[in-house]
């Protein structure tokens, strides 16, 4: 498949933004990474995220309150947002255009604290925007973010 081509003909944005959730619960990652990428050669990926990714986010973290979606399906959601996020973050990465660094940021997850999946999105998207970023891991005392910080 042709980048920006869909694997199934001309969709409308409805049935793009459906065809998303439906790969999610299915745990189809994908085939979600085939529809942000076709959305994606359309209008963008900031668009991707905003106008399709999020929308599909919140309406399963929705479905998770009223046990539509299982946990495990959330667990997808965020997989495929990484991948997403990945991708765009490489082809910033890959742009002809001179990086400013704008400075060091530490980032971790507190002390006992093991959910490392969105420490990892938000170090790709800083990293992307020309942040120097130190990523200290799970489980760390607050001692530790402070004495990085003072060191860097």
């Amino acid at each position: 498949m042709a980048p920006g081509e869909h694997p199934d003909g001309e969709l409308s944005d409805l049935n793009i933004r459906r065809a998303l959730v439906a790969a999610i619960s299915r745990a189809d990652r994908e085939r979600a990474g085939q529809l942000l990428d076709y959305w994606a050669a359309r209008h963008g990926y900031a668009a991707a995220y905003k106008d399709l990714l999020e929308p599909a986010l919140k309406r399963i973290g929705r479905g998770i309150n009223s046990e539509r979606f299982s946990l495990a399906q959330a667990y997808v959601a965020a997989k495929v947002a990484e991948d997403m996020l990945t991708k765009s973050a490489g082809l910033l990465a890959q742009s002809s255009e001179p990086k400013t660094v704008k400075g060091p940021v530490v980032l971790g997850n507190a002390e006992e604290d093991f959910h490392a999946l969105g420490r990892r999105m938000v170090a790709t998207m800083l990293r992307s925007s020309g942040w120097v970023v130190c990523d200290l891991g799970n489980d760390v005392p607050a001692a530790e973010f402070v004495d990085k910080a003072i060191e860097i």
